[in-house]
């Protein structure tokens, strides 16, 4: 992972470049090739543009319906799109950045692995825990009902 801030100015429209400087969040960044576009079905189970446009219409759902109420007021991408997974378990961009080769999707990173990791570990013979379990699965139910609220639908689930 690597420690990346917030730009440290804007790109401009037509720009071909972002400057980053380093800090102490963390963010993960995933990479898609420009050249999955063209070969890409739209209709295909890992759809990156849909994906961000998704993501993007949770974040202006969830403030339309959320955070006015709570009258909280952030000073960064990073701590918006950190307290919106807190309440949602939804990840969420902080950033989305093109340049010739590749779509940049910039989300805060959550450490520790995912849960496919978690589950199966061949590292961890023992079984998961029913503390640990039950964490997992209302994090993974809240996740699941606040995109259906959205009107979203999880890929990987539906």
């Amino acid at each position: 992972a690597h420690q990346l801030s917030s730009r440290s100015h804007p790109v401009t429209e037509g720009g071909s470049s972002a400057e980053w400087e380093f800090e102490s969040e963390y963010f993960a960044v995933k990479r898609v090739p420009m050249t999955n576009f063209d070969l890409m079905d739209h209709w295909t189970a890992e759809d990156p543009v849909r994906e961000v446009q998704a993501m993007q219409y949770f974040r202006r759902w969830y403030e339309n319906n959320f955070h006015k109420e709570q009258g909280r007021k952030v000073e960064t991408p990073y701590e918006e799109a950190v307290g919106i997974m807190a309440m949602t378990n939804v990840i969420i961009p902080v950033d989305v950045l093109t340049d010739d080769s590749y779509l940049y999707i910039i989300t805060p990173y959550c450490s520790g692995g995912d849960l496919f990791d978690a589950l199966f570990n061949s590292k961890n013979k023992a079984r998961m825990g029913e503390e640990a379990s039950r964490m997992f699965m209302n994090q993974a139910l809240n996740g699941l009902e606040h995109l259906q609220k959205a009107g979203l639908a999880h890929r990987d689930i539906s």
